[in-house]
């Protein structure tokens, strides 16, 4: 009986392995009749669908604006803001505004995570390969010194004769720590991140004054809850705008944009002669 079965077997297999040879011969002679076809791709080659590869310079829809200077709160925020959206408008972009502390914005705008660095006193494209300055002084700033009521003669006298004070600036601000240095040699400098750090060191009296542009004079009043006044109107500084290179290709028509748009950033740019006019108001 076994050995009918295991004969059943190999008469099945042979049987099998015929009819495969007669199907592959008859793939062979249908090839041979018919026209040459190109051989069949394999999935591994099939083409795949490739994501449209960003190109170099392409701007986004939104520019991601930072400022090292906090606008919110001050008199000013809604007329940059208004003067931003026309400028930016013009070439077709919307924007985002942003406060970002001043040592970040720079590595964050290196990095290209921002876009546009709103704001600077100094060149902050020197020793960075991906900052490029916009060479258009779009706003000029009123370089404050700010402290308590009741103590700008302390202030003034500290200042005459020399003596060590503690100034408090806003981190990551080259251009003020310069000023400093010249302007109160024996200073001693305590960095704060907002208006409202500089207001608490202020009435805590770990420092004895701020440095601070005039667009913050505001945001530091309403942030303090002790009386503030103007000790001096120390200096005029013009303000730069600094661009990541991927957008280097806008930087002349956003030249051009700022000037068609001069006499709107008039009126929060300052000079000396109007701020001290304005104080005696």
């Amino acid at each position: 009986m076994r050995a009918c079965r295991q004969l059943l077997g190999v008469v099945t297999a042979l049987l099998v392995l015929s009819a495969c040879d007669s199907r592959e011969q008859a793939v062979v002679e249908a090839d041979r009749s018919s026209p040459e076809q190109p051989p069949a791709l394999s999935t591994d080659q099939l083409p795949v669908p490739v994501a449209p590869v960003k190109e170099q310079g392409e701007t986004p829809a939104v520019l991601r604006i930072g400022s090292t200077i906090n606008l919110e709160g001050s008199n000013q925020e809604a007329q940059v803001r208004l003067w931003l959206e026309h400028v930016f408008t013009e070439l077709g972009y919307d924007m985002q505004l942003e406060f970002v502390p001043g040592r970040r914005m720079i590595i964050e705008l290196n990095r290209g995570i921002m876009d546009v660095d709103l704001v600077r006193t100094v060149d902050i494209s020197r020793g960075f390969d991906n900052i490029l300055r916009v060479e258009y002084p779009w706003i000029n700033s009123c370089i404050l010194a700010i402290g308590l009521r009741g103590q700008q003669q302390a202030y003034a006298d500290a200042t005459a004769q020399g003596k060590e004070q503690t100034v408090g600036v806003i981190t990551g601000s080259p251009g003020f720590l310069s000023l400093i240095a010249r302007q109160w040699p024996a200073a001693k400098i305590t960095e704060y991140k907002s208006d409202r750090q500089a207001a608490l060191m202020l009435q805590h009296q770990r420092v004895d004054f701020v440095v601070a542009p005039h667009v913050n004079w505001g945001g530091l009043r309403k942030a303090s809850a002790r009386p503030l006044d103007v000790y001096d109107v120390v200096t005029e500084m013009q303000g730069y705008m600094h661009i990541h290179k991927s957008h280097a290709e806008l930087i002349p028509d956003l030249i051009a944009s700022m000037k068609k748009n001069a006499a709107e950033s008039a009126a929060f740019s300052c000079t000396t002669e109007r701020f001290r006019a304005q104080l005696k108001r």
